[in-house]
C-alpha cells in the first residue's frame, strides 16, 4: 500500500511539473503563471484563463483535465481503501482478542487505568501474569499500548455486566477494581461477585471511609492508595535502607529479587516432607521466609528446618524471576 501511495503522490508532482512546463513551453508564459494555470486546471475551481489561450494551449489544457480527473479518482480510491482496511484490521484484530480472552481461565481482571490501575499492569507485565484490561476511555488504551502493546484489553465500562463478561470474570481468578470513583469501584464489586461468586475482588478506595462500604459490598479486601502513599513518606524518612530494600525487590532492573508465593500443590511430591528434606532452598536457590499454613492460616516466620509441608500450605520465598519459575516445576514435579 505504500508504494501505491507514493507511487501517487510521484504521479501528482510529475502532472504539475508537466502542466507548468508545458504552458511556459507552449504559451511562453512566466512561472508563476504557469503554475497558477496547472493548479486551477486539475481542481476543476473553474477560474478565468490568465492569458487568452492559443490553439495548441487548448488541447494542452484538453489533456490536462483528463489527467486531472483521473488523478482525483485515483487518490480517492486510495484513501478510500486505506481507511477500509484499517477498519476491517481493527475488526479482525479485535475480533482475534475477544477469542484469545475466552481461552483464559484463572486470570486477573484490571478495571481501570487510572495511576493505580497502570501501576498494576506494569507489575503484572513484569511479573508475566495473565490478564485483561478494562477501560472505556481509548486513549487510555492506546497510551497502554505503547509500553505493553500485547496486553488484552476491552473497551467498555467495567460496571457493566456485559463488559466483565467479555473479559472472562466467570473463569477468572480475581478482579482488581482501580477506578477514580468510589461509587464505580462499588458497582464493579457488586457485578463481578453476582457473576462469579467464588472470584476474589480487590477494590482501591479514592476517599477516606469507602473501605467500609466496598467490604459490605463484598470486596475480599480494599487498599486505599493515599494511606500508603502517607505510610511510604514516613518509612522513607524513618527507615530509608528498607524501603530501599523493598524497592530493589519490586522492580527487575535492580537485582531481580522479589517475595512471591506459592501454594504447595496437593499432588507434590513433598507433601509430609519437612523443610530440610524438601530440599527446596537447596535446590532452587531461594530463601524461605515465611510459611502460611493451610490449616490454622496462621503465618510462621523463619520456619524451622522440622517443619512438614502441607497440601495448599503457601510459601513465601526471596529471590529472582527464575529462580521462582524453576520453583513452579520443583515444588509440582520434584525435579
Amino acid at each position: 500500500m505504500n508504494k501505491k501511495f507514493f507511487a501517487i503522490i510521484f504521479l501528482m508532482v510529475f502532472v504539475i511539473a508537466a502542466g507548468t512546463a508545458g504552458y511556459m513551453i507552449i504559451e511562453k508564459w512566466n512561472l508563476l503563471d504557469s503554475l497558477y494555470m496547472t493548479s486551477i486546471t486539475l481542481s476543476s475551481i473553474g477560474f478565468g484563463e490568465v492569458h487568452a489561450l492559443t490553439p495548441a494551449g487548448k488541447i494542452f489544457t484538453m489533456a490536462l483535465i483528463a489527467f486531472g480527473f483521473s488523478l482525483v479518482a485515483g487518490i480517492a480510491g486510495l484513501f478510500t481503501s486505506l481507511i477500509l482496511q484499517g477498519e476491517v484490521g481493527n475488526v479482525l484484530r479485535r475480533q482475534k482478542m475477544r477469542e484469545s480472552i475466552k481461552k483464559l481461565k484463572g486470570h486477573h481482571i484490571i478495571c481501570g487505568l487510572s495511576a493505580v490501575g497502570e501501576a498494576v499492569v506494569e507489575e503484572f507485565s513484569k511479573t508475566n501474569q495473565k490478564f485483561v484490561v478494562i477501560e472505556k476511555d481509548e486513549q487510555n488504551i492506546e497510551k497502554m499500548k505503547k509500553n505493553f502493546p500485547d496486553v488484552p484489553y476491552v473497551i467498555g465500562d467495567a460496571s457493566q455486566d456485559d463488559v466483565l463478561v467479555d473479559a472472562g470474570v466467570e473463569k477468572a481468578k480475581a478482579v482488581l477494581t482501580c477506578l477514580n470513583s468510589d461509587a464505580v469501584n462499588i458497582y464493579v464489586v457488586i457485578s463481578a461477585k453476582s457473576l462469579n461468586p467464588r472470584i476474589k475482588v480487590g477494590a482501591a478506595a479514592v476517599e477516606e471511609g469507602a473501605d467500609c462500604k466496598m467490604k459490605r459490598a463484598g470486596a475480599d479486601y480494599v487498599v486505599s492508595p493515599q494511606r500508603i502513599g502517607g505510610m511510604r513518606m514516613a518509612s522513607t524518612a524513618l527507615r530509608p535502607n528498607v524501603v530501599s530494600f523493598l524497592d530493589i525487590m519490586l522492580k527487575e532492573s535492580e537485582g531481580e529479587w522479589r517475595i512471591e508465593e506459592m501454594a504447595v500443590p496437593e499432588k507434590s511430591p513433598f507433601i509430609n516432607y519437612t523443610l530440610e528434606k524438601s530440599r527446596i532452598s537447596k535446590n532452587t536457590g531461594l530463601v524461605i521466609i515465611a510459611i502460611k499454613k493451610a490449616s490454622s492460616g496462621r503465618f510462621i516466620y523463619n520456619p524451622a528446618a522440622s517443619m512438614l509441608l502441607e497440601a495448599n500450605d503457601i510459601i513465601l520465598v526471596l529471590g529472582n524471576t527464575e529462580k521462582l519459575e524453576r520453583l513452579n516445576q520443583y515444588i509440582s514435579e520434584g525435579k
